[in-house]
């Protein structure tokens, strides 16, 4: 009997570490280390609950996404990006569109706020790239999803905040991709 409850706590031990090591392999996974990031000096800020747009009076309409929801009216303009790229490079541009404090020094960093039409807004976000070719700066997010999970919701506008170190360019580009793990 002895050696049974020793063979059981054995593999009760082996079971608890697969169940670490695989976690420890997603989490890793959602991780970015890509040199191009650290030329820049790239904070993600993306998934932070506490920071939220908080628009001044008037403002919010103007950064509106196509097929977004507001107050359960779906917004549906074809003259609207289902996507935007926000440069402020400056407090006072940051100031004439938001009423919450957000603590950059604006001196030497770049605010980018990424905002988008999504049926994902819960999703795994992550930046995955993020370099600069001629004037564009492109960039990439990737949602991570759990392989036969569905979290759809109807869509919605999804905002993502990233610093960087000033740079020049006159351009940007947005992508995304899917992984499932």
């Amino acid at each position: 009997m002895r050696k049974l409850k020793g063979i059981h706590f054995l593999i009760l031990i082996i079971v608890i570490l697969s169940i670490v090591f695989t976690m420890l392999g997603c989490a890793n996974s959602n991780s970015v280390n890509i040199p191009d990031l650290l030329e820049y000096n790239v904070n993600f800020n993306g998934e932070r609950i506490d920071w939220q747009p908080s628009f001044i009076e008037g403002q919010e309409q103007q950064f509106y996404t196509n097929l977004s929801f507001y107050n359960n009216e779906q917004i549906v303009d074809d003259n609207l990006p289902k996507e935007r790229v926000i440069v402020i490079n400056t407090s006072k541009e940051y100031k004439q569109i938001f009423a919450n404090e957000i603590l950059i020094d604006f001196d030497e960093k770049t605010l980018l706020l990424l905002t988008f039409t999504t049926t994902y807004p819960k999703g795994n976000w992550r930046l995955k790239k993020l370099y600069k070719a001629d004037e564009t700066l492109y960039i990439t997010l990737v949602r991570y999803s759990v392989q036969g999970v569905d979290d759809a919701t109807m869509p919605t506008q999804k905002w993502i905040a990233i610093t960087m170190d000033k740079n020049k360019f006159t351009d940007t580009k947005l992508s995304f991709e899917h992984k499932k793990v």
